[in-house]
């Protein structure tokens, strides 16, 4: 078996997820695990449609994709592949063209960072716990908040530490001394 080595070049091709549909909401509450990879594997096919310019007369990128071929991505039924699609279009992320009995949906992407790109907020999505994690992260406030406690328990707070009479190498479990 051979590993992945640091000194080669990784080939991999990699497909993204945008933070916003993992992170907030409605994104986070309407979509499940299937939902997010079904449409991850839509912006995929975006960036081949882009490639072969697949475009309509407003220059809207639109992609084909049976729902065959998503089953066969997600490994899923014909039932859980529509339930895919409506949770996307539930969603707001896609809208779907029927072309006709038989074929493909034209299938627009939705561009989510339009309309709110100020507003967006990716792993934190109330305002106020927003302004308390900035809060607390200022160094003034971390040393405020750590003095008094010392304060109150009596001990020496000292802002500059020195370590250089340490012996750092008791961190690890090997033995560096001979």
């Amino acid at each position: 078996m051979k590993y992945i080595n640091i000194n080669q070049e990784l080939k991999f091709k990699f497909c993204q997820v945008p933070r916003k549909i993992l992170y907030t909401e409605p994104y986070k509450s309407i979509l499940s695990p299937l939902s997010q990879l079904g449409y991850i594997f839509i912006l995929d096919r975006l960036n081949l449609s882009r490639m072969n310019h697949k475009v309509d007369d407003y220059g809207n990128i639109y992609i084909f994709i049976t729902r065959k071929e998503m089953g066969e991505y997600l490994k899923s039924s014909s039932k859980t592949v529509i339930k895919v699609f409506k949770e996307l279009e539930k969603a707001k992320l896609i809208k779907q063209e029927n072309q006709g009995k038989g074929k493909a949906y034209k299938i627009y992407v939705v561009d989510i960072y339009s309309e709110d790109e100020e507003k967006e907020k990716l792993h934190i999505t109330n305002e106020k716990n927003t302004n308390k994690v900035l809060e607390f992260l200022q160094p003034n406030n971390i040393d405020k908040k750590y003095k008094e406690q010392y304060k109150t328990k009596n001990y020496n707070y000292k802002s500059d530490r020195d370590y250089s009479n340490f012996d750092w190498t008791s961190l690890y479990p090997i033995n560096f001394k001979k």
